[in-house]
């Protein structure tokens, strides 16, 4: 299984965005105009900074993440998933 950094650093790039740009909009989410430091990302990416339940929602919304991405971000985080098969079923049909 992958990392949490490898795997976050996959979806982001997926999205088109940048640490910096991840950074500003995860920031804003917070309340801080200036956004947080590309460093904080590259921490998470690199495995020296380890996300609480809460960072990896406000990840999921910066990165306009879909229900499997987040999932797979709080897995390879140590966390139980958010959704579920049954949800992701139950929005199909």
């Amino acid at each position: 299984m992958p990392s949490f950094g490898e795997t976050l650093k996959k979806i982001r790039r997926a999205h088109g965005l940048s640490q910096r740009h991840l950074g500003m909009k995860y920031g804003r989410l917070q309340g801080k105009e200036d956004g947080i430091s590309p460093s904080v990302v590259a921490g998470w990416e690199s495995g020296a900074r380890k996300p609480s339940r809460e960072v990896i929602a406000l990840l999921c919304t910066s990165l306009s993440a879909s229900p499997e991405e987040c999932d797979e971000l709080y897995l390879t985080a140590g966390f139980v998933p958010e959704h579920t098969e049954s949800d992701t079923l139950a929005k199909v049909r």
